[in-house]
């Protein structure tokens, strides 16, 4: 689905639906920090459609007034990678949550995921999935969390090596 039509979609079941907030756009950026997270939403990430310039992961970070929090085990994630021809578990605490990995340049990545308590102090939670157009197509649901809490109110994209080009688009639901 496009950008317009889900935003379209939003915008017709009004009302306590999901609301718009913003688009970042990575023009062969290895990463993007999203401010203005705030309390009383459910944020929720759209990626429709994004390119690597290199193969790599994917990394989810948060933070909050301080800046991106990436210490040596601020995060512990898990997931499970699903291919044509196998899969795998990923279980781990590390400096960022993985949403997913790249096996080669122009591989396209698209995917969704909730941010759980932002702008309070918590252990910020994100869950959702990813997948990778590629030789062996990956799709990987999430799921990971900060180990210690904060008052997030950013969160940002990178890749582990190469850049990303596409749109990232920002929805957050009251949650009050």
């Amino acid at each position: 689905a496009t950008q317009q039509s889900i935003k379209a979609y939003v915008d017709a079941n009004g009302g306590g639906g999901w609301e718009f907030v913003s688009t970042t756009s990575f023009s062969a950026e290895a990463s993007k920090t999203i401010t203005g997270l705030t309390s009383g939403y459910l944020y929720k990430v759209v990626i429709p459609q994004m390119t690597f310039s290199a193969g790599g992961a994917v990394l989810l970070r948060f933070g909050d007034t301080g800046g991106i929090d990436s210490g040596a085990s601020d995060y512990r994630y898990g997931g499970y990678r699903m291919e044509s021809n196998s899969g795998s578990i990923s279980d781990a605490s590390s400096d960022y949550i993985q949403k997913c990995s790249s096996a080669a340049t122009g591989d396209i990545l698209t995917s969704s995921f909730e941010i759980f308590g932002a702008g309070v102090s918590a252990e910020t939670t994100a869950l959702g999935d990813s997948a990778v157009e590629a030789t062996n197509g990956a799709v990987t649901p999430f799921g990971g969390r900060r180990r210690s809490a904060i008052t997030c109110d950013r969160f940002q994209i990178s890749v582990a090596s190469g850049n990303l080009t596409g749109d990232l688009h920002l929805y957050r639901l009251a949650t009050s």
